[in-house]
């Protein structure tokens, strides 16, 4: 895959990214109405399905320990008051990303663009 392709395929993943996030808050009509609000955001439970910390004090000692189950309901908890801030920072990464593609594609055009140019006059 080429550097604009990459940046398309970001800008695709950019626009259903915001597309999605622009729901949160916002009122809708279907189903009674209301606002757009998070219902569903819940943590697994067990080593790497829960958040898991890679942590090994020595060898031979464990080394990705599993959230405790009695500590994910109060994570999630957080997790859902905080998902607004956490949404608004997400998309402002994914933003970058989209520039950090952009300006990869452009410099790639550049050298497509002199490499072309050597090959006409040469």
């Amino acid at each position: 895959m080429n550097k604009f392709e990459t940046y398309q395929q970001i800008k695709a993943a950019n626009k259903v990214s915001k597309d999605w996030a622009e729901m949160l808050g916002k009122p809708y009509h279907g189903g009674g109405g209301g606002t757009g609000k998070i219902v569903y955001l819940t943590l697994g439970r067990g080593e790497m399905k829960s958040p898991t910390i890679y942590y090994q004090y020595s060898n031979g000692d464990q080394n990705y320990h599993a959230c405790p189950s009695v500590f994910i309901p109060t994570l999630e908890q957080v997790i859902q008051d905080e998902f607004p801030a956490l949404l608004k920072k997400a998309l402002l990464r994914q933003e970058e990303l989209l520039q950090e593609a952009a300006k990869e594609a452009l410099l790639e055009r550049d050298e497509l663009e002199v490499a072309a140019s050597l090959e006409t006059t040469g």
